[in-house]
C-alpha cells in the first residue's frame, strides 16, 4: 500500500491563516516549512516491515550460524594453556552455549581475519531472500561449515550487513530532498532503492496558493497509513497553534537583526 502525503486538510489551512497573520510569511512560506517537518514526522513513523528492532535481531542470530565470533586474544591464551596442560595435539573445548568442538594445533590457526574473505563467504552462504542456507554445528566438530572470526571483524561485518535497515522509511527521499526534510542516516543510505518508489512534487507559486506539494511513499510493504496520517497531520497543527511556531520565527528574526 501506498501513502501520499497532501497538505490540503482544512483545518491545517485555517492554522496556516493564523501562522501567516501572526508572523507576515506567506501562506506559501509557510507551506513549505511545514511540508519539511511533516515529511520529517512521517520518516519518524514510519515502521520497517517487522520493526527495526526485529530486523537487525534477525540478522545477528542469522549470521552466527556460520560466522563464529570470539574473544581472538583471550581464546588463543586459553587454547595454548589447554594444549600445554593436556600435552596432546587434539583437546576439547565447550563454548558459552554448551556446545562441544573438537580443536587440534592445526585448525585452531583458521581464524579469518580478511574482511573480504567473510563477505563472500556469507554471502556463498545466502538464498535468494539473503537468509543463511540452514547449516546447523554438529557435536564435537571444529564449527563445520562456518568460519571464525574476532569479535570486532564480526561487529565490523553486522554494521555493513544492517545498514540497509531503513528501506520503507526511505520511501520519502524525494519528499526529503524536495523540502529539504532533516532525517535519519538510514534514509539516505537507502536512497537508491527509495528513489524506486519514492516521488514528491512542489509547484506552488510564490505569489499565490495556487499549486499544490506533494510527497509519495510507494514502498508495497508500508503500514499503519491511517496512523500516521492523523498523528503527524495533528502534530502540525499544534506546532502552528501552541506558540511553537511564532517562538521559532520570532527566535530567527532576533538573531537576523543581531547579525545586521
Amino acid at each position: 500500500m501506498a501513502i501520499t502525503l497532501s497538505m490540503d486538510d482544512r483545518e491545517f489551512r485555517q492554522a496556516m491563516a493564523e501562522a501567516e497573520k501572526a508572523t507576515g510569511k506567506t501562506t506559501v512560506v509557510i507551506l513549505r516549512e511545514q511540508m519539511a517537518l511533516w515529511v520529517s514526522d512521517l520518516v519518524k513513523k514510519t515502521v520497517d516491515r517487522k520493526g527495526q528492532k526485529h530486523q537487525a535481531d534477525r540478522i545477528t542470530a542469522d549470521t552466527k550460524k556460520i560466522i563464529a565470533p570470539i574473544n581472538l586474544p583471550a581464546a588463543l591464551d586459553a587454547w595454548q594453556k589447554a594444549f600445554d596442560e593436556s600435552g596432546k595435539s587434539e583437546i576439547y573445548r565447550t563454548n558459552k552455549r554448551g556446545q562441544t568442538f573438537k580443536l587440534s594445533k592445526e585448525n585452531r590457526n583458521k581464524v579469518v581475519t580478511d574482511a573480504s574473505v567473510v563477505k563472500s563467504f556469507h554471502r556463498a552462504n545466502r538464498d535468494s531472500r539473503g537468509r543463511v542456507k540452514g547449516k546447523e554445528r554438529a557435536e564435537n566438530e571444529w564449527y563445520p561449515g562456518c568460519i571464525l572470526v574476532s569479535e570486532r571483524l564480526f561487529n565490523k561485518h553486522l554494521r555493513e550487513l544492517k545498514r540497509h535497515i531503513g528501506k520503507t522509511k526511505s520511501g520519502w527521499i524525494a519528499g526529503v530532498n524536495m523540502f529539504k526534510a532533516k532525517v535519519q542516516g538510514m534514509v539516505t543510505r537507502n536512497a537508491e532503492f527509495g528513489y524506486r518508489y519514492s516521488s514528491a512534487g512542489d509547484t506552488l507559486k510564490a505569489d499565490s496558493i495556487s499549486g499544490y506539494a506533494f510527497a509519495e511513499n510507494k514502498v508495497p510493504w508500508i503500514r499503519d497509513v491511517d496512523r500516521m496520517m492523523d498523528v503527524t497531520l495533528n502534530t502540525r497543527v499544534k506546532d502552528l497553534r501552541t506558540g511553537k511556531y511564532i517562538a521559532r520565527w520570532a527566535k530567527a528574526m532576533k538573531a537576523q537583526k543581531v547579525s545586521v
